[in-house]
């Protein structure tokens, strides 16, 4: 079992945050049939100025990013959502995944938005069945589905 801490990320952390952010997307194009170079992935680095709205868990013995979500850093509020905040990104370590990382750091973002009575938004795509059943598990439910057209036949539907 793998010993952890969950935490505000930290400009150290930049590194570590981004090549899980490239990790992710990569296996998420590969469920649509699209395939992303680390220059097409350039503009989802995370800056210093984002880390306020980044929770990272971090290794206790070896000090290493094990994963982390990142989120709107004000609440948004509309007619659809009410007052909420938009989950962003979600990555746990390949090495690492099944081991609660994941879970621990959704449920202490949960928390924090019970206490300040803000709803939380977030999407994956279709085809992330294992995610999808995450969300349920922590009792996020379904809300809105966006289609796609793929007049270029590019994406695997």
């Amino acid at each position: 079992m793998v010993n952890f801490i969950i935490r505000p990320a930290e400009k150290r952390d930049i590194p570590s945050i981004n090549m899980l952010t490239r990790e992710m997307h990569k296996d998420l194009g590969k469920m649509v049939g699209l395939k992303f170079s680390n220059k097409d992935l350039e503009d989802e680095s995370v800056r210093p100025s984002e880390l306020k709205g980044i929770i990272v868990a971090e290794d206790k013995k070896t000090g290493k990013v094990l994963g982390y979500i990142s989120f709107d850093q004000k609440p948004s509020e509309d007619e659809w959502y009410g007052k909420h905040i938009y989950l962003f990104e979600f990555a746990v370590t390949k090495e690492f995944r099944g081991k609660g990382i994941g879970e621990t750091l959704i449920r202490k973002f949960i928390e924090k938005c019970k206490k300040k009575k803000l709803n939380i938004k977030v999407d994956t795509l279709v085809k992330n069945q294992r995610t999808v059943d995450f969300y349920r598990k922590l009792g996020f439910k379904p809300f809105m589905t966006y289609f796609v057209l793929d007049n270029n036949k590019k994406l695997k539907l």
